[in-house]
């Protein structure tokens, strides 16, 4: 049995657009983390294929 009183749509506020804007930053920030890495880790192997024996200096 209906009264006709409709209940009023919930509202979740700003806290789900928060949320995923937290999440979409920390994987732009996890994406170019993971992007140096790898450019890093990339310019080792190239001096040492180059031969050269003191590439730990590039990594700092």
């Amino acid at each position: 049995m209906t009264t006709g009183k409709s209940t009023p749509p919930r509202r979740h506020g700003d806290g789900p657009k928060i949320a995923a804007l937290v999440f979409i930053a920390l994987l732009v920030i996890g994406g170019v983390w993971v992007f140096t890495s790898l450019q890093n880790a990339n310019d080792t192997l190239n001096c040492i294929a180059s031969g050269r024996t003191n590439c730990d200096v590039l990594n700092r």
